[in-house]
């Protein structure tokens, strides 16, 4: 069988202009501004997961994203309503023109202020303005060295004690600077690399080199057999689509206000597929279907093209990051346990888990200070006290 290296495929297409918003936000590996971290790529510089992900104002003032494409399922309606964004845009809300005095959004004159909401609302994140314009991201599953204080403040690593990888994602610059790694230095499974990260926004500079043998936490070789074996994520089910029940209780308004500018029924198509999606969550819990339900459109709605294998693109709600969030999105909830209501899609759905199984919304998330777990609807982390803003 003939071998293909996607990654160069992949990152030789990734043009060096600047995404908006670009940096670098990893789900479990965190690499903070003029910070590093030692990792080893657990199998391989070709087994990432390639998806596209917007970030979007809601209804509720808000800003969430969504994965609107991936290798997997291919587009999604959402990444069908703002265009292709390989063709500026063609075909949807986001579509612009070449005009006698410069570039022209098609769409723009008819709704400014909802042009304004998809294209330069202000994220106080990073005290800056933000885009819906989807940007390719990419997923590993890694091993990370460096280590963490537990809760009796003694230094450990998560990986070893949990005998799990974690997950690290990368913008384009950031994979491409992993691909010169490759190129110089052989295949990722033979040796640890230091990523580093240097300021932010447009300024945001990434450096990835192979680790030395003077290296802090560098460990040499080649993976030992209990790393070898350690339990990896899914990045099928790590990088799948926004459901239309997450879109359509987070955007039902803005995605009937494009209808009205473009004359175009994305809510109708949008209630169709959460139908679909309802059906197959319903079969799943009864037993008459062995796999949760999945985000793709039913065959009828035309929505899901056919998808090229190399080049797709992202987070959903950030998909699930932790390892109960991924083993728990997939249960099957038991009729007798105690209901809640799910603060995204206000469903009921049974008490404890991390990821609503009906919208996709993540209830739980790990604190960025002491990186322990809890409800995304509280702004205190429990566990530390240390307090957040709503965005």
């Amino acid at each position: 069988m003939e071998n293909i290296d996607r990654m160069a495929d992949v990152a030789a297409s990734i043009y060096d202009e600047n995404a908006d918003g670009e940096k670098n936000y990893p789900e479990e590996v965190k690499t903070a501004s003029g910070t590093s971290n030692v990792i080893r790529v657990a199998d391989g510089s070709n087994s990432f997961k390639q998806y596209y992900i917007s970030w979007m104002l809601c209804d509720d003032e808000q800003i969430r994203p969504f994965i609107i494409e991936n290798e997997t399922e291919g587009k999604s309606i959402l990444a069908k309503m703002l265009g292709d964004s390989t063709q500026f845009y063609r075909g949807g809300y986001l579509e612009s023109k070449k005009g006698q005095f410069g570039k022209v959004n098609v769409h723009q004159a008819k709704d400014p202020e909802l042009f304004k909401r998809l294209t330069e609302y202000w994220n106080p994140a990073y005290n800056g303005t933000g885009s819906a314009r989807p940007s390719m991201e990419f997923v590993y599953n890694v091993l990370h060295r460096n280590p963490n204080v537990d809760d009796k403040g003694i230094l450990t690593n998560w990986c070893a004690v949990n005998k799990h990888t974690k997950l690290m994602r990368f913008k384009q610059r950031a994979f491409k600077s992993l691909k010169v790694v490759r190129d110089n230095c052989g295949e990722f499974t033979n040796y640890d690399i230091v990523f580093s990260k240097q300021g932010s926004g447009s300024d945001t500079f990434f450096s990835a080199m192979k680790a030395d043998v003077m290296t802090q936490h560098n460990q040499v070789g080649d993976l030992t057999a209990e790393e070898v074996g350690y339990e990896r994520y899914d990045l099928a089910f790590v990088t799948r689509l926004a459901s239309a029940n997450y879109i359509l209780t987070n955007l039902r308004g803005t995605v009937t206000r494009i209808d009205a500018v473009m004359g175009t029924s994305y809510l109708a198509e949008l209630i169709k597929q959460k139908e679909y999606e309802d059906k197959m969550y319903e079969q799943n819990k009864s037993g008459e279907a062995n796999t949760p339900p999945t985000n793709q459109v039913p065959p009828s709605t035309g929505a899901q093209p056919s998808v090229q294998p190399s080049v797709q693109q992202p987070a959903s709600s950030r998909i699930p990051v932790s390892q109960d969030a991924v083993k728990v999105a997939t249960r099957v909830p038991v009729t007798n346990a105690p209901m809640i209501e799910c603060g995204h899609c206000h469903q009921q759905i049974p008490d404890g888990l991390s990821v609503c199984p009906k919208c996709a919304g993540a209830l739980m998330a790990p604190c960025d200070t002491c990186q322990k777990p809890f409800s995304v609807f509280v702004t205190k982390c429990p566990h530390c006290n240390q307090e957040y803003k709503t965005a």
